[in-house]
């Protein structure tokens, strides 16, 4: 047992060293509050430039800059929108702080074992690929809720992931959408507004990106089901999560939310002609895909409602019934994740007929999918859905609470899967295309996880890995596209990227949490 006096200073040592570490965040030229004199409309991710952080379209980081430490603006302004300012300036006042620019603490326990996770090849066992698998589409999925990136450095960002090799945006608004009417009330105070949202569709097309908008529309809902004028909406009162699918005020809600987000122009500029391997439809303005969520449906059947009918039935209807609309009413084509199918049977899914309204998107994101996967989902997945995709991370996988990536293990996910596919390539009738995810928070009501520009080599390898289809060769282009002066995961901190400072500060946030605060 510690003596008092003791226990109290360790505590304030703790105490000052995380507020220490959060002055690090705040000098850190990356996030930022996008609005004008009051903040209004922050936005998250910041550029470095200072004259461009009170301007609500300025930028977050920019791969091109190359303004020194000097020029700082606090990082908090620079990053986020303006709500997580609001939280964190009471605290941390108007320090700018110094930090020192050199790492000197590294969570990666690899340092010196760069050829740890695979030797040549896709399969990390030396062995080359003869046929390599035909991907149209690699997607990387923007998720905007929690921690919402600048316009500006989405932008940057839309621009290094075109030229990494994705050629599709995931694009998940969650409440950072410009909602009306009376689905105003959900919408985030510091949202985009429609003028930024259709600038960054724009941008993404612009960069040869087919954007595919991803939004939940059975559970997930919390943005909306949280708030008490829609609390009546919830499959049990209890809980914020799913909509109940028997309440017909519920698909009024549903139908809005994919009106509203529809009513962007997703492909009818001049720069849209050939993305991916489809072709726009002349003069419309729609995207060729939308991915209705569908994933975590936990409470089905639950409800007075609901109580008395199949949970299965209850949610193959409301599914087919959501891609039937959006199919009849805009002529795209929905997207689910697979979860909630992997305890049906075959046949049950057959008759539905749901491969013929939706098609299906397989996620893990472990190191080794098969763990996760039975075999047994891939027969029945292939006699019911002709179009396949699947879903890896390169961030917001392995753990709430990180705030470094963890390169190594995400690599080995892309890896897995490119081992399961090419098992079962001869069953899948048509691979689509792999999405990349990047989770910022599990939930609305979770605390987020890494930041996307601390995630950017891991987003890098994990797309090269797909383009290249081997391991040695993805790693060294990396480096290369990183600008590092040595090819070893313990230096990534040492070379030039959009996010490198802010890497560093969390470096140095969890060296105060590990020896500090232990």
């Amino acid at each position: 047992m510690l003596p008092k006096r003791r226990l109290l200073v360790v505590l304030l040592a703790c105490t000052l060293g995380l507020l220490y570490s959060w002055s690090l965040i705040t000098t850190n030229d990356v996030f930022k509050p996008s609005s004008s004199a009051s903040f209004k409309k922050a936005s998250l991710i910041g550029g470095f430039d200072s004259s461009s952080v009170i301007h609500p379209s300025s930028s977050v980081i920019r791969l091109d800059s190359k303004e020194k430490q000097s020029d700082k603006v606090p990082l908090v302004q620079t990053l986020f929108r303006g709500d997580v300012l609001a939280r964190v300036k009471p605290v941390l006042g108007e320090t700018t702080g110094e930090f020192p620019v050199e790492n000197k603490f590294s969570r990666n326990t690899h340092e010196n074992s760069e050829t740890s996770i695979i030797g040549r090849g896709s399969d990390g066992q030396g062995q080359e690929r003869s046929n390599p698998l035909k991907i149209p589409y690699k997607l990387v999925h923007i998720d905007l809720k929690g921690a919402p990136p600048r316009l500006s450095y989405l932008k940057s960002l839309f621009k290094t992931i075109s030229e990494t090799g994705a050629n599709g945006i995931l694009l998940e608004y969650e409440d950072m959408f410009p909602f009306n009417g009376f689905l105003g009330v959900a919408a985030h105070k510091f949202h985009y507004s429609k003028e930024e949202i259709q600038d960054l569709i724009s941008t993404a097309l612009q960069y040869n990106l087919e954007v595919i908008p991803l939004i939940q529309t059975f559970g997930h809902l919390e943005f909306v089901l949280k708030l008490e004028e829609f609390r009546s909406l919830r499959e049990l009162n209890e809980f914020p999560q799913e909509v109940c699918p028997s309440n017909e005020k519920a698909w009024i809600v549903v139908m809005n939310i994919i009106d509203q987000i529809l009513s962007f122009n997703y492909g009818n500029t001049s720069s849209s002609s050939s993305i991916g391997h489809h072709h726009y439809k002349r003069g419309s303005q729609y995207p060729n895909y939308i991915h209705i969520g569908c994933d975590e449906v936990f409470h089905i059947g639950e409800c007075e409602k609901c109580k008395d009918k199949s949970g299965k039935d209850l949610f193959l209807n409301h599914v087919i019934r959501v891609a039937k609309y959006i199919k009849d009413k805009y002529r795209v084509t929905s997207i689910i994740w697979d979860d909630m199918l992997r305890k049906f049977y075959v046949e049950d899914l057959i008759k539905s007929e749901i491969g013929l309204h939706v098609e299906l998107m397989i996620w893990d994101y472990t190191e080794d999918v098969d763990r996760l996967l039975s075999p047994y989902l891939w027969p029945m997945y292939a006699q019911v859905f002709p179009n396949i995709w699947i879903a890896s991370a390169f961030k917001g996988a392995f753990g709430e609470t990180l705030h470094k990536v963890d390169i190594q293990r995400h690599a080995l996910n892309q890896l897995s899967w490119l081992r399961v596919l090419s098992r079962e390539s001869s069953r899948i009738r048509n691979l689509r295309g792999i999405a990349l995810t990047g989770w910022s928070r599990y939930d609305h009501f979770s605390v987020l996880c890494e930041l996307l520009p601390v995630a950017v080599p891991s987003l890098i390898l994990a797309l090269q890995i797909w383009v290249k289809q081997d391991y040695q060769e993805a790693l060294g282009e990396m480096f290369k596209l990183l600008q590092c002066d040595e090819m070893m995961f313990a230096k990534l901190d040492q070379c030039q990227w959009n996010g490198v400072d802010l890497s560093n500060s969390m470096n140095t946030l969890e060296f105060y949490q590990v020896n500090t605060c232990t």
